[in-house]
């Protein structure tokens, strides 16, 4: 006598059991779905019907056809990015191991964003400094970190001293943690990577405008014209001008912000085994600055004495600058899963500026002066004029070896610098004294004292390699080799020789689309000619 032993089914699911044991296979499957309506099971107390008896009843619906047509001028969907260039190759951001915010191009539209700064303001562990008299323009701090090197654009250093516009990008990539093993020197805190517009093969055009208060008006166009099956040119253009709450109670004067740009983007042989970018860009600025509140040294706070809107420059100060950025990139495909990337660019840069700052104790007047016993004060000047050029040539490949999936990056990159600083000529005829007329000085008008010169000459080369090695896993392993010259127009340290070695590694588990999880070590360095002074040593390498 044998004896099988099982756990008897309770309840609903007991008579459940027990009308479907004579069932079929379609019965058996249709448990899941009655499983899922207890409600009907109760309600159903009638025995079964003989399955001859029954018949049933089936309905076709008809054929529901969804479609949808892609904007060809948009890369990535909405608010969330879908590639970026951001680890040395195209791919998708959820694919780097390595924290990154994406700053989508609607995203800027959708808030009328018109400057880098307020594109950023998106951005958390991001700060924005006062310039004070030390750097000017975008002037930020990443993660705790001085971004002075760390701004890119289209992956090329863009580290002038200027600000920055977002008519011409597409987004803004911002890579947390230490890179110096993917763009070379600084990236302590991380990267800010500006990424250009690109022709597409599509006929579009835009024009936008916008008005405000205190005289704010901006234009921009992005026009966008297909010249054959594999050639396309773009343009974009912006003015903008802004006044502001802040003026001089005495003459009137107050902050103002006139801007103006133009990009040009032409491509050939798009979508083909050899494409071909060529695009120019150039912003024009032409501002009154501000130069903030008074500080009272006493109290070490803002002072107190006076209304915050008033302002102590004049008409006659000026923050000009004028950028100029010619770029061509050649992309070859050796496959659909090889290519190589060569980009060569030549940026100009030139600004000169003259502000007036404000006093804890004495009022504006009409000449924006502040009388300090006999003294008048000028007010800080300064004209630059910065010039790179920049080979980088970038090889990425898929293979597979030893039964895994490889994914290989490497590269070379050149970039040669020429700094000019200078402060700028007084045309009142030297210091200015109560006897004096006010100071006065004009853009570009350098003094013959003070003059301070930069070369340097950058020399890199990287390689990468990600590795699956089990589905799901996959590893990390680069290194890159920086070497930079510098010389620089001092007695004390005319020049410097600084090589470093960065690595980068990470180990990445991905068991969904949505779903990565990673750790990764990286490092990065900083030599002091980043900041055109050799006389300190650099300074130690930061990991994360």
């Amino acid at each position: 006598m044998s004896h099988r032993l099982t756990c008897p089914p309770s309840g609903i699911l007991h008579q459940l059991l027990a009308r479907l044991q004579p069932a079929t296979a379609p019965a058996a499957a249709s448990l899941a779905f009655m499983m899922l309506a207890p409600g009907a099971l109760l309600a159903q107390t009638a025995p079964t019907a003989n399955p001859a008896q029954s018949t049933a009843s089936e309905t076709t619906l008809p054929t529901v056809k969804v479609e949808d047509t892609a904007d060809p001028m948009t890369v990535n969907n909405g608010y969330q990015a879908t590639e970026t260039r951001v680890g040395k190759v195209k791919q998708d951001p959820h694919d780097v191991a390595q924290a990154i915010t994406t700053v989508t191009n609607q995203l800027m539209e959708e808030q009328q964003v018109g400057s880098l700064r307020e594109a950023l303001r998106n951005v958390s562990g991001l700060t924005f400094n006062a310039a004070e008299g030390g750097r000017a323009g975008d002037n930020m701090m990443l993660r705790g970190f001085y971004t002075f090197g760390d701004l890119y654009l289209d992956g090329i250093r863009d580290t002038a001293q200027y600000n920055r516009e977002t008519f011409f990008l597409e987004q803004v990539d911002v890579l947390r943690g230490s890179a110096s093993m993917l763009f070379g020197r600084g990236q302590a805190g991380g990267v800010i990577n500006l990424v250009s517009k690109t022709p597409k093969r599509a006929d579009a055009y835009s024009l936008t405008g916008s008005v405000g208060t205190e005289n704010y008006t901006e234009v921009t166009a992005d026009l966008n014209k297909r010249l054959g099956e594999n050639s396309a040119i773009r343009v974009n253009l912006m003015k903008r001008d802004e006044g502001s709450w802040r003026s001089n109670p005495v003459s009137g004067a107050e902050p103002e912000v006139h801007r103006s740009g133009a990009q040009v983007s032409l491509s050939f042989g798009m979508q083909t085994d050899d494409e071909f970018n060529f695009s120019h860009v150039y912003m024009r600025n032409r501002d009154i600055p501000d130069y903030g509140f008074p500080f009272d040294a006493a109290t070490r706070s803002p002072s107190t004495a006076f209304s915050p809107d008033t302002f102590w420059g004049i008409d006659a100060n000026f923050d000009d600058s004028d950028v100029s950025i010619t770029t061509g990139t050649w992309t070859h495909a050796f496959s659909p899963t090889s290519e190589l990337r060569t980009t060569v660019r030549y940026g100009d840069y030139e600004r000169s500026y003259w502000a007036r700052t404000p006093n804890a104790t004495q009022a504006p007047n009409a000449n924006g002066t502040i009388v300090n016993g006999a003294n008048y004060n000028a007010g800080p000047t300064r004209s630059l004029d910065y010039e790179t050029l920049t080979v980088q040539s970038d090889f990425n490949t898929q293979f597979r070896a030893l039964g895994m999936k490889h994914e290989w990056v490497s590269g070379v990159e050149y970039l040669h610098e020429d700094s000019h600083r200078a402060g700028l000529l007084n045309l009142s005829g030297g210091t200015a004294v109560a006897s004096f007329p006010p100071p006065s000085f004009q853009p570009y008008v350098e003094g013959t004292t003070g003059r301070n010169n930069f070369t340097g000459d950058s020399y890199a080369l990287y390689v990468q390699d990600t590795v699956e090695f089990i589905p799901f896993w996959k590893a990390t392993l680069g290194v890159r080799r920086d070497q930079l010259d510098a010389e620089y127009s001092s007695a004390t340290s005319p020049k410097l020789s600084y090589g470093e070695w960065s690595t980068r590694a990470a180990l990445s588990y991905q068991p969904t689309e949505t779903a990565h999880y990673y750790v990764g070590y990286s490092d990065s360095f900083s030599p002091t000619a980043d900041l055109y002074q050799l006389t300190l040593e650099p300074q130690p390498a930061e990991t994360s």
